[in-house]
């Protein structure tokens, strides 16, 4: 298989507010940075305003990143505690479908990932784009949930679960989510249940559930695996974005022809590397993420489901 791997991330970039800062957030940028850094070529499709527009242009081309952008009067802006989305401040713009089309069909990528970060892409509007995709031989297809089951209480952030996301879910190759994300149900461990029941009917969609400090549930052909993180050898530094970054490392790497297994390795690997360095240095190489990795595969558990 060829070295060469054009990935498509179509989402808004954020403005999260951390430690009464302003850092430049979202799955296109977390996500974008990493597949850069696996030597992929990257372009993203999103919004930008005026005022942070020249920034997020010179951060990009820092990373060899294109963007084909238009204009938002507004990006999402999140406040950000413990590394995680706490309030909106604002909610961004939505992607205009046929112009999402255009693109996916122009650019004929190796490797697709919807990540919104608040619905500005519909589950709707992402089936489309996923059947434009498959009919262009798209090989990947991956998606985060977090945009789609955000919504606002009080301007504080709620997790909903829109019942049509199911059907996109059984559209793609590799979906992720924080487990708190999947909020179908509160109780963790019919969440837990309800997921490895659905991917015994979807056996071509690895899910994969980040559980934080504590690694991620690996969910495929109805299997449970515990993918653990690398605690012993990592310290925390800036875990905003892993979740992000874990998405992009395993798909990337699914996109190469590895097994959901050994590519969620590898997106953990990144992912806790990447948590380990924070932003001001390189988050990780690629034989860093191979050695990581084996370490990973050598510590999976596989969870029994206990019938209710």
């Amino acid at each position: 298989m060829s070295d060469y791997l054009k990935s498509l991330l179509i989402g808004n970039i954020s403005l999260d507010l951390i430690n009464s800062g302003i850092r430049l957030g979202g799955s296109v940028i977390y996500g974008g940075i990493t597949l850069a850094s696996l030597k992929a070529d990257v372009v993203i499709a999103t919004h930008l305003d005026e005022i942070h527009g020249v920034l997020i242009e010179d951060l990009l081309k820092t990373f060899d990143i294109r963007a084909l952008f238009k204009n938002c009067k507004t990006l999402p802006k999140f406040i950000i505690c413990g590394g995680k989305a706490l309030e909106v401040e604002a909610e961004g713009c939505v992607h205009d479908l046929r112009t999402l089309v255009n693109i996916v069909s122009d650019l004929k990528p190796n490797l697709l990932l919807l990540v919104p970060v608040f619905r500005e892409i519909s589950v709707s509007d992402s089936l489309e784009l996923i059947s434009t995709a498959r009919r262009i031989g798209v090989r990947v297809i991956g998606i985060d949930i977090q945009g789609y089951v955000r919504s606002i209480k009080d301007r504080g952030l709620e997790c909903s679960w829109p019942k049509d996301l199911w059907s996109l879910l059984e559209k793609v190759t590799i979906v992720h989510g924080n487990l708190r994300e999947f909020c179908f149900n509160k109780d963790f461990s019919k969440v837990v249940k309800e997921l490895a029941e659905v991917t015994r009917s979807i056996r071509d969609t690895a899910i994969v559930a980040s559980m934080d400090d504590e690694g991620a549930y690996l969910f495929i052909q109805g299997e449970v695996i515990k993918v653990p993180p690398l605690l012993a050898e990592v310290q925390v530094i800036d875990d905003v974005g892993a979740g992000d970054v874990l998405l992009a490392a395993a798909s990337y790497y699914m996109t190469k022809g590895l097994t959901s297994v050994e590519a969620v390795a590898r997106g953990i690997a990144a992912a806790s590397l990447k948590v380990a360095r924070g932003l001001l240095q390189q988050w990780f190489t690629i034989d860093e993420i191979d050695n990581y990795s084996n370490i990973i595969l050598n510590m999976l558990k596989h969870v029994q489901i206990k019938d209710s």
